[in-house]
């Protein structure tokens, strides 16, 4: 750590280490990397699904960010995805139909950011610009701003 980390996410067990998957990556206890929702519903009494939308990020050997989502991923597939975009450290994020997301603001120079200036990597995912601004969004989330 140094001055210059503003802030550390703790996740689940990584993905992708030494550019490799990891052995939980390719575990059948896919359960691990969280809950999911089933083939046709999110409710509880619904049993979860292996293969579902997945979301993750990771860094390559010179640092670049990579960030892969797709839906009906198992872990091993999202780690194999990350891995063929030359990822050496990856993590997991949101998992589930509503909650992978990419977005990205371009604000005036020296302006805050806002939905109106957001912009969705894939246009099919639930979430958008605005969420992030919205008074009832309560769940976790990841930013990066350039100086």
């Amino acid at each position: 750590m140094t001055p210059n980390v503003v802030s550390v996410r703790q996740n689940l067990v990584p993905l992708v280490a030494g550019g490799r998957p990891t052995p939980p990556a390719a575990s059948s206890d896919w359960q691990a990397w969280g809950a999911t929702c089933g083939a046709v519903s999110c409710a509880a009494s619904v049993p979860g699904i292996e293969h579902q939308w997945r979301s993750g990020l990771g860094v390559t050997a010179d640092g670049s960010l990579v960030y892969a989502a797709g839906p009906a991923l198992d872990p091993l597939q999202l780690a194999q995805l990350l891995v063929r975009a030359g990822v050496v450290r990856g993590m997991q994020l949101d998992i589930n139909p509503n909650w992978p997301d990419f977005v990205s603001y371009d604000p005036l120079a020296g302006a805050l950011a806002g939905p109106s200036d957001g912009r969705k990597l894939l246009s099919s995912t639930t979430q958008g610009p605005s969420t992030f601004f919205e008074s009832w969004w309560a769940r976790d989330f990841i930013t990066m701003s350039a100086r």
